[in-house]
């Protein structure tokens, strides 16, 4: 299991577009995502926006032509944005140190004259409720794309906001520094596949969380765009096409570790056309590599269409496909293949529908990974900063004495108890001081027993079950089976492995089914003689095999019972009531159990002769 984590928590509250009837919303200050409902109606079904301050209070979100408060009230002046319903992404900006002023980057429905723009939201004003200021749809560039992408300088301080003009195979990156916008743009001619129509302008332009990449999803002109990005001059170069026809791209998002790079796909002019989530590794290798590296990780078929891709402060990628009451989610994505645990409807909405947009947020070179949250594993913290001069980590776990702390870049650490621990890293760079901190869950590895039959016989069904079944648990046998228990009919070792909150208890049980199958044989006389000359005087079994017990009833012709007896070997002396029989013909029954413990009767006929 892996986590990322960052020092703010601006990403805690996401408010975007819920079809049928207000915004959806999610909260993810407890560490996992719980459905908000008071979100105001958007007026756009694609770009939303919103933004926490460092503890994660809710200052303000957006759809790009009105801005809300934390009351979720319209904010003063801000309404009549330059944002359009149809234009894929709105972005919410922090001024460069600044702890109060914020920059709202609209972009038009593509080739709109109206641009790219920016707004000023001072938080300051109107009792700390905020106010967009005069600084309101200020012209960046026209003709756009709806593309807009956010990156942090490297410096960590400056914000590069890059677009594409409409019409052009031009990037443009705009600087965003203390002072405000630098209105002259670092342009990088003829990289991108120019778009020359409104319907190609239309996707998600993300960048990589450590600002060296940038991706475009191209809709209509059907392909994906990577790029090499320079976090310091603003350049953009070497274009890569991952994605040709028939395939049309809507939503992208890179992974929390920069390496995977996932998109929404849809194939192109299809009535009822199958869609798509693929993912590509970057570390693939050559262009080509990257290329192959494509792999579906989720498919549907009918009237599905899917939307945004963005990354949640949990580091899991969560995934909005329209007209749907649930997100999907890509649990692990730092993961190749099947192992990114891509799940289909993971978090309830609570009542509220999907549309095609999802919040994206400023990356932040200041984060850490964990990986391993189980008791008697090695906790693994790896850091992700551009620049720093020391580090002093604090593990929370206060019982491990000196190795509670750490100056290692990417150190270990061993819990040994399971608990909450707040583990917090301190940043020192350049005479200040940046503050991680988050509260990690170990997890006891679960404790599991397999109870069954360990020896029965060949032909039986064996059921294989679990003493204790455990909530929010996976749970995977050596059959392939899913379930808490499993039946079997063969002779093997068989293992079961459960996981909860990713760690992960196996046991191992063994099966013997043995061959019980053996030779019955119950076999009566058909006459005796019982005249007392010590020869065949009694009435019992010739020959007796695989029989556990037994009980023998006698009848005369007019079903009289003359004997019975519950050993077969006592034998009948032809007598009934201490009376000798006359010669003739008797009925008798055998009812027996044999070793298999199944239970039959005999039945045949005994004559008496004296």
């Amino acid at each position: 299991m892996n986590c990322y984590l960052h020092a703010q928590k601006e990403s805690n509250i996401w408010y975007f577009g819920g079809n049928f009837g207000g915004s959806a919303g999610l909260d993810f200050t407890s560490g996992i995502p719980s459905a908000l409902t008071n979100g105001a109606t958007f007026n756009s079904f694609e770009g939303s926006a919103s933004i926490s301050d460092k503890n994660g209070m809710l200052l303000f979100y957006t759809d790009g032509m009105t801005v809300w408060n934390r009351n979720h009230l319209p904010m003063l002046n801000g309404s009549n944005l330059n944002g359009q319903g149809s234009s894929t992404q709105v972005r919410i900006v922090p001024k460069p140190n600044s702890s109060n002023t914020y920059l709202i980057f609209t972009a038009a429905s593509a080739g709109n004259a109206v641009g790219l723009c920016y707004s000023e939201v001072n938080m300051n004003l109107d009792s700390g409720l905020g106010d967009v200021t005069s600084a309101k749809n200020v012209l960046i560039y026209s003709p756009a794309c709806e593309k807009i992408a956010t990156i942090k300088h490297k410096n960590n301080y400056d914000i590069w906001i890059v677009m594409q003009p409409y019409g052009t195979g031009d990037i443009h990156s705009y600087l965003l520094t203390s002072n405000g916008l630098i209105a002259t743009p670092i342009a990088s001619s003829n990289v991108a596949i120019p778009l020359i129509f409104s319907s190609s302008a239309v996707g998600y332009f993300r960048c990589s969380p450590d600002g060296k990449k940038i991706a475009s999803a191209i809709e209509d002109a059907a392909n994906v765009q990577l790029f090499d990005f320079d976090n310091t001059t603003g350049l953009v170069s070497n274009a890569l096409n991952l994605l040709g026809n028939p395939f049309s791209a809507y939503g992208i998002e890179f992974s929390s570790n920069s390496q995977v790079l996932y998109v929404s796909e849809t194939v192109s002019g299809a009535s009822q056309a199958p869609s798509f989530v693929t993912q590509y590794n970057l570390q693939a290798g050559s262009n080509s590599n990257i290329i192959n590296s494509r792999v579906v990780i989720d498919s549907l078929f009918g009237f599905e269409w899917r939307g945004a891709l963005s990354r949640g402060p949990d580091g899991k990628i969560y995934h909005a496909v329209k007209n749907h009451a649930s997100l999907d989610v890509i649990n692990s994505p730092n993961s190749l293949g099947a192992s990114c645990n891509y799940v289909s409807n993971q978090v309830y909405l609570n009542g509220k529908i999907t549309d095609y947009g999802l919040p994206q947020f400023l990356n932040n070179y200041n984060t850490f990974y964990v990986d391993s949250f189980c008791l008697g594993e090695s906790t693994q913290f790896e850091l992700n900063a551009s620049l720093y001069d020391s580090l002093y980590w604090n593990f929370g776990d206060i019982t491990s004495g000196i190795n509670n702390n750490s100056k290692l870049i990417n150190p270990s650490h061993n819990y040994n108890t399971p608990g909450t621990y707040l583990t917090e890293l301190l940043i020192y760079y350049n005479g200040s001081i940046d503050t991680l901190s988050h509260n990690i869950e170990i997890y006891q590895i679960p404790n599991i027993n397999i109870i069954g039959d360990s020896v029965s016989c060949e032909g039986d069904d064996i059921t294989l079950t679990l003493d204790t079944v455990q909530q929010a648990a996976r749970f995977l046998w050596s059959t392939s089976a899913t379930t808490p228990s499993i039946s079997v009919t063969t002779s093997n070792s068989y293992w079961c492995e459960v996981e909860i909150f990713g760690c992960i208890g196996v046991d191992t049980f063994m099966v013997t089914l043995e061959n019980c199958e053996t030779t019955l044989d119950l076999t009566m006389p058909n006459f005796f003689t019982p005249n007392d000359d010590g020869l065949n005087d009694l009435f019992i079994p010739l020959k007796m095999e695989g029989v556990l017990d037994a009980e023998i009833f006698i009848y005369d012709r007019w079903g009289n019972n003359l004997f019975k007896s519950k050993s077969l070997f006592e034998g009948w002396n032809g007598q009934a009531k201490e009376k000798k029989c006359t010669d003739g013909t008797y009925y008798w029954i055998i009812h027996y159990t044999d070793i298999n413990k199944k239970e039959s009767n005999l039945r045949g006929f005994i004559t008496l002769i004296k």
